[in-house]
């Protein structure tokens, strides 16, 4: 699920230990609700659609669904397309 009001990837724990991805830092994070909690961070190789970059992601717990936040859209050049409900490439801008 593409979620661009999370600033982070987030993906499951046991995932990202399988791959061998390790925490390196912890993370305060705001919820839907507000609520703060705090969570692992580290970096993971995410790729869509033949671009990849290594791009900060925070370990989900048991049961929470995956969520490709809005850091690994911008770092990976994509923009949400929400009427065809679809991830379109977009250049980086630098200005």
């Amino acid at each position: 699920m593409v979620d661009t009001g999370a600033t982070l990837t987030k993906l499951p724990s046991e995932l990202l230990a399988d791959l061998g991805i390790t925490p390196t830092s912890k993370k305060q994070m705001v919820l839907a609700d507000s609520s703060i909690i705090t969570r692992e961070a580290g970096h993971a190789w995410i790729a869509i659609d033949g671009t990849a970059d290594l791009v900060p992601v925070s370990f989900g717990a048991r049961g929470e669904p995956p969520l490709l936040g809005a850091t690994a859209l911008e770092i990976l050049g994509f923009v949400v397309d929400p009427i065809d409900q679809k991830l379109v490439p977009r250049p980086l801008r630098d200005k």
